[in-house]
Order: structure tokens, then sequence, then C-alpha cells
């Protein structure tokens, strides 16, 4: 089984990523994980082209949102992992 955590706080070692080693910490010895840190990802906002309603469903910008939609695509799991 693959899992992905999309871990979404600009503190890397701070609070969410202790709540999150608990929770992956549980379930990780049956469970691939992969996770992905946003702060460290090029991601460009949605300026509403609508490029992506063409029907090939691609995006004006070449970031790193293309690695992230494969990665959901092929999790059978997904965490998000964000502050509060």
């Amino acid at each position: 089984m693959k899992g992905l955590i999309v871990f979404g706080s600009p503190h890397l070692t701070g609070k969410t990523n202790k709540v999150l080693k608990e929770v992956v910490g549980s379930i990780e010895a049956t469970i691939d994980f992969q996770r992905i840190d946003l702060l460290k990802k090029d991601i460009h906002h949605c300026i509403g082209c609508n490029q992506c309603n063409t029907g090939d469903f691609s995006c004006i910008y070449n970031d790193d949102m293309v690695e992230i939609y494969k990665a959901i695509e092929q999790a059978d799991i997904i965490i998000l992992a964000t502050p509060i």
C-alpha cells in the first residue's frame, strides 16, 4: 500500500511534524509513505486562466505541482499535515 504525506507547515521540525510522527509511526510498518514538504516546492498559484479545462488538464505553469499530482494519483492513502 502506498501512502502520501503532504506537509504544509513552514516549520519542518515544529509541532505539526511532531504530531505527524506520532500518527505515521503507528501505521508506517504497513504503508510505504512518500513525504512532500510544500515549503521546499516551487508552486505557482492559480490565476484562473482555465487552461486546465481545455481537455488535456495541463497547466500554464510547469512547476512542482506536476510531481504532486502524480503522487496523489498513485497514493492509496493521503495524509495532509498543516498547522491550525
